[in-house]
This record gives C-alpha cells, structure tokens and sequence, in this order.
C-alpha cells in the first residue's frame, strides 16, 4: 500500500490521506494495567512516519473507541471497530490530549499545525455510532477542547455525515 500510496502522490498530487480506525484495538494504542491507562503510540509513530515520508500527510481521524475505554462492545466492519461512545469522557481526554501532545513533540507545531483533525465519521449513522445524539455531543467537545489545549492554532472539525435521506431514496429507486 505504500508504494501505491507513493505512486498516487507522484502523479495525482494528493497531499493528506484520511482512513478510519487510528484508535483501533489493532493499533494498541491504550489499554490498562492493573486500572491505570497506558499509551502506546509506536504503530501510529510508525504509519505517520511512513506517510510524512513519501510526502503524504495524515488528515486525523479520531476512531474508533479503543475497548478499553470503551462503554460497550458493539462493533462495525470484519475488523471490529468499537463504535461505543467512551465509558469514560476524562479517560477519552486525556487519550486524545496525550496523543496530539506527543505528535507535537515528534513533528513539531509547525508540522501538525497545517494537519486535519477530524472528531469521528458519520455519527448520524447507527452503523457508525451506537451512542445517542447528546453523547455524540459531549464526544466531540471533549476531543476538541483536549487538541486545542495542545494549541488553540489546530484545525478540528467534522464529522462527515452520512445523507441518509439520498441513501434511502437511492434504495428504494
């Protein structure tokens, strides 16, 4: 994938690349032990590398929840993304926080400055989001307030929304 990736940026001119899963339990991120959070950021350090590397940058994506903050265990795709809000919204803070702070110290503000950070995918969509409207909320305040407390100047957005409606229409034309 990253020669092609390479390849796409050689000759299409992409410069960010947006993908689902970066909390994923596969990117061991955080779990606990013996009740305490740790952080694990060496898969993340790794893909972000490699990206910044053939000249691509990360458009952030803040997903799924990891299991061990996780208020639940359902899940979504063959790989299993928790799509539970988190049991814990000063848990789900300070992961956000910590790891927007070590990208700072890794590649510098300068750097993660002109990145995208995104608070989840399509949360109007059951399939995507198994918490209500108002967790969904109090989720995306708190992951914003924790990267601004990093630094005010980073860019945070989203979500994408899925257009139910037009994909309704579609299915039953």
């Amino acid at each position: 994938w990253q020669k092609q990736l390479k390849q796409a940026v050689a000759d299409c001119g992409f410069q960010y690349v947006r993908f689902h899963g970066l909390l994923h339990d596969d990117m061991f991120v955080v779990h606990k032990e013996d009740g305490k959070i740790v952080y694990n950021y060496q898969y993340i350090d790794e893909l972000f590398d490699s990206l910044l590397e053939i000249g691509i940058r990360p458009f952030v994506e803040f997903s799924f929840c990891p299991s061990a903050l996780a208020s639940g265990n359902t899940t979504v795709f063959w790989w299993k993304g928790n799509i539970t809000p988190s049991s814990d919204l000063g848990e789900w803070y300070d992961l956000i926080y910590h790891l927007v702070l070590h990208w700072k110290e890794r590649y510098g503000l300068e750097e993660i400055r002109i990145w995208y950070y995104e608070v989840w995918n399509e949360p109007n969509f059951s399939v995507f989001w198994d918490g209500t409207r108002s967790e969904y909320f109090a989720l995306y305040k708190t992951t914003v307030e924790a990267v601004k407390a990093v630094d005010p100047q980073l860019r945070v957005g989203g979500p994408a929304t899925t257009n139910l409606y037009q994909m309704i229409v579609l299915l039953v034309s």
